[in-house]
């Protein structure tokens, strides 16, 4: 297997050949500061730390355990946890040959769920015993970063952050940023289309459909009339489908009332969905039609496949990150547009935008490929 290399710590950031000389001069300038501050047995970890590294980078003689030892940091949020069990479906498909959502084989790696702040005390007692020896670190959110990068600089592995963190950038091995965030040209910068997310697999039924309206948040300007109006036109356009209609915590009340649909849909709250309803509607409709305000929810219905389009709303400002990542599904032809008229006819691009296996890859790629 190929090498991972010790370094366990921001030196990991200024010894590294790949980074950029800037980003390698702040990194250098902090972890002489932090070493002057630090006590004596710290100062000999840190001086181990950096002369291992350096003899893994230039001998190669540092190797990875099989399998891959994956410990994911979770902080209870679940559009965090969402982004973080995508990826790990990606290592099991790439590693077990597998396209179930099951998030935990025994094959090709092994996963450790680090739950915060709950599992912190337990965590603490790994960083002082230095026994277990992760290979990828994984997390998403602010709660979980400076527990990934002390694991790391006490246990090892490669620190992988998915978004933006609010750490500085050069602190994390990888991260994993939507295009939208006008990600910078950096070698620790991983460019995704959108926001990762598990798949459930599922057998499309062109005669399915399934409208998911989200509601009122600061990115678009929501109205109502535009919305039934838009989605009237939508479901009368293809009648041999049948509809389902379901809105979401930030869906207006008023909007039913102005709601007037044909036969072929029904209405679906969303307290009334069981668990898993989502995830089977994604998996199983042919087609699936979301407002323009739910970007997670776009991504996550690419994800699933099938034929994908959007409600438009216009937005408050033109340069937002959430108008700019919709604005590059367009131009891709990813998604059809409800303002184009006769919807009926448009051709949709039948797609899937399977992020999660790709990022998985390139980082298997990167550090555990077989030389």
């Amino acid at each position: 297997m190929g090498g991972v290399y010790p370094f366990s710590s921001v030196v990991g950031a200024w010894t590294r050949r790949d980074h950029n000389l800037c980003g390698g001069f702040y990194a250098a300038v902090w972890a002489i500061g932090l070493c002057c501050r630090l006590k004596a047995p710290d100062k000999g970890r840190f001086f181990a730390v950096l002369s291992g590294y350096i003899v893994g980078k230039f001998n190669g003689t540092a190797i990875i355990r099989t399998p891959i030892q994956i410990w994911r940091f979770v902080d209870g949020r679940p559009g965090h946890e969402k982004q973080t069990a995508g990826l790990i479906q990606g290592f099991e498909e790439m590693l077990n040959g597998q396209s179930d959502a099951g998030l935990v084989q025994d094959s090709g790696f092994a996963i450790t769920t680090v739950c915060l702040p709950e599992d912190l005390p337990w965590l603490k007692r790994q960083w002082g015993e230095g026994v277990l020896q992760p290979d990828l670190l994984v997390g998403a959110g602010r709660a979980v970063q400076w527990a990934m990068l002390r694991t790391r600089w006490h246990l090892g592995g490669k620190a992988v952050v998915l978004m933006k963190p609010s750490l500085p950038l050069f602190l994390f091995d990888l991260i994993l940023l939507p295009e939208h965030d006008n990600a910078p040209n950096r070698p620790n910068i991983f460019r995704t289309t959108g926001m990762l997310s598990p798949v459930v697999a599922g057998q499309k039924d062109p005669t399915k459909g399934v409208v998911l309206l989200g509601g009122v948040n600061k990115h678009f300007l929501w109205d109502d009339y535009e919305v039934a109006e838009q989605v009237a036109a939508l479901t009368a356009s293809m009648p041999s489908v049948h509809w389902q209609i379901s809105d979401s915590p930030r869906t207006p009340q008023t909007l039913q009332a102005k709601l007037s649909l044909p036969d072929n849909t029904s209405l679906v709250h969303w307290r009334d969905t069981p668990d898993g309803w989502l995830s089977s509607q994604l998996a199983t409709s042919g087609y699936v039609w979301v407002s323009a305000d739910s970007a997670s929810m776009l991504y996550e219905a690419l994800s699933h496949g099938g034929r994908v389009g959007v409600i438009e709303l216009p937005p408050y400002k033109e340069k937002n990150k959430l108008v700019r990542g919709l604005g590059l599904l367009l131009e891709k032809e990813l998604l059809g547009r409800s303002s184009h008229g006769a919807l009926g006819q448009q051709t949709l691009n039948e797609l899937t935008l399977a992020e999660h296996t790709r990022c998985a890859q390139w980082i298997i790629d990167k550090w555990f490929a077989e030389v």
